[in-house]
Formats: structure tokens, C-alpha cells, sequence
């Protein structure tokens, strides 16, 4: 998945089949890629244990020349996973 992040808080998520230039007319502060991680703990007796699930981001958007910030992550596991 793709994104872009307008005025530093509101996370826009797209397919790649679409652009992030498609959005270069909006103040987009930070943009990339992001996937949804399963969090998984090994215990101490060897198993495993679910923890939830998170959002990363990560990459470079080389059509607007922006990469993730680094609050980007948090904000879209809120919006991706903890409003759904």
C-alpha cells in the first residue's frame, strides 16, 4: 500500500496501482509505503503469543521526493487498526 500524510496528521492510503503525485496539490508533509505487521512475543516456555497488530512505514515516494516522518507509523496504526 501507498501513502500520503496531509498537514502532518491525516494519513490518505492507496493502492499501487495508483500515484503519489496524484495528491501533489494537497500539503503533503510526508509520504511512502506502509504494510500492517502481526506482532507475535515468544514466551518464556517457548510459545508464541499474539501482541496485536501495527503499521509501518517505510520507503520514498520519488515523485514528490518524500519519505515516511518518523510519527508517521503510530498515526497510521490509529487510523488503519485502533478506528476500525
Amino acid at each position: 500500500m501507498k501513502y500520503v500524510m496531509v498537514d502532518h496528521i491525516f494519513p490518505i492510503v492507496f493502492t499501487e496501482a495508483h500515484q503519489h503525485r496524484m495528491f501533489e496539490k494537497m500539503n503533503i508533509t510526508s509520504a511512502g509505503f506502509c504494510k500492517i505487521v502481526e506482532d507475535y512475543d515468544e514466551r518464556m516456555d517457548g510459545e508464541m503469543r499474539w501482541e496485536g497488530n501495527y503499521v509501518i512505514a517505510y520507503g520514498e515516494s520519488l515523485g514528490l521526493k518524500m519519505k515516511p516522518a518518523p510519527q508517521d507509523s503510530k498515526i497510521l496504526t490509529r487510523f488503519m487498526l485502533k478506528n476500525a
